[in-house]
């Protein structure tokens, strides 16, 4: 959903929806998360980690970008709203760093 919003919001592409007829042609993203967990430190914090496999598809099926980001961030302390947060910029970085990559691909020049 967070990757969703943040494509709407950047006019990547013309239409950004989470499901598409399987007639339509368009880039097709898909994800798997791998970690996405708080991490316990020896000084007695916590790290917010998320590994997420990030994938997109040609219309015609054949992979275009299939990559695994992963991004750490501290929490402040040791509430579990502080962990929360930290998730969420350790998530922001992952998609900053998957849309650059989408922009540098050959595939956003067929999103327009």
């Amino acid at each position: 959903r967070r990757l969703l919003i943040q494509f709407r919001d950047s006019a990547i592409a013309p239409l950004v929806i989470d499901q598409l007829p399987a007639i339509q042609a368009a880039l097709r993203n898909s994800g798997n998360i791998h970690r996405f967990e708080s991490v316990p430190t020896a000084a007695g914090g916590f790290i917010a980690s998320a590994v997420l496999r990030l994938r997109v598809d040609r219309p015609d099926g054949t992979p275009q970008m299939d990559e695994i980001y992963h991004a750490d961030e501290p929490a402040s302390d040791n509430r579990l709203g502080s962990t929360v947060v930290a998730m969420s910029t350790a998530v922001d970085r992952i998609v900053v760093d998957f849309y650059t990559d989408l922009l540098k691909s050959e595939v956003y020049e067929h999103a327009r």
